[in-house]
């Protein structure tokens, strides 16, 4: 576990690079990846649209704790999709959010914290 104050270092990439992310990384790669791993995507809309997978555990498990996971910048979950696989097995239920704005996608929205919470 990791707790940082420092801001996140970013630099703006060419318009091709968030074409590609968006179009192919939330389109394609990312519910191909997700889904061979078990996952099926929802969506929570609320003031501002929440995009995440989720994975119920196996029926004889369906009473323990989830694991909620926050991918990092980058190209959104699917990279991470066989490190979650392997932390939450068969018998935790996981969910695994989608945030636009850290995923690099074009024209995505950064909730509030109030939002992000609620």
């Amino acid at each position: 576990m990791c707790a940082t104050t420092s801001e996140v270092q970013w630099r703006h990439r060419p318009l091709l690079y968030y074409a590609i992310s968006h179009g192919v990384g939330k389109n394609v790669f990312t519910p191909a990846v997700m889904r061979s791993k078990g996952f099926e995507r929802g969506v929570h809309a609320g003031r501002w649209e929440l995009s995440y997978w989720h994975r119920p555990a196996l029926e004889i498990f369906s009473q323990r704790e989830a694991l909620v996971f926050i991918h990092g910048v980058g190209f959104g979950p699917a990279p991470y999709a066989d490190f979650v696989d392997s932390i939450a097995g068969a018998d935790t239920h996981a969910v695994v959010l989608e945030l636009d704005g850290v995923a690099q996608r074009v024209f995505s929205r950064t909730p509030s914290p109030d939002d992000f919470a609620a």
